[in-house]
């Protein structure tokens, strides 16, 4: 009991007082957010490819969410539209056959 008086006691009570935010302001914040997502999958997306040199779309939506986990959980779609602009990048190609098996281009 004495302990956590004792820790009450060196404790400092902090108070966070929230500005409104301007709504042109919240937008111009989530639209940068969403700017460092993109980059973010497309970094995980490559790193993982690059590691595994051959993987299924499903393969790589689950790496992908397992890789940035920690930072925020992505949408499938945008995961689905990373994974297209990468490959119109030439940083992926999909197979002939399969169109499901994409590869990692050096």
């Amino acid at each position: 009991m004495l302990h956590f008086l004792l820790v009450l006691w060196y404790c400092k009570r902090v108070i966070v007082v929230f500005a409104p935010s301007q709504p042109e302001e919240s937008q111009r914040t989530q639209s940068a957010v969403e700017g460092d997502r993109k980059h973010y999958l497309d970094a995980a997306i490559v790193r993982v490819m690059k590691a595994r040199k051959q993987l299924t779309y499903e393969q790589i939506k689950f790496e992908t969410i397992e890789a940035v986990r920690r930072h925020f959980v992505p949408d499938v779609t945008s995961i689905k539209q990373r994974i297209d602009s990468l490959v119109e990048q030439e940083y992926l190609r999909r197979d002939e056959e399969d169109r499901n098996l994409f590869f990692y281009v050096a």
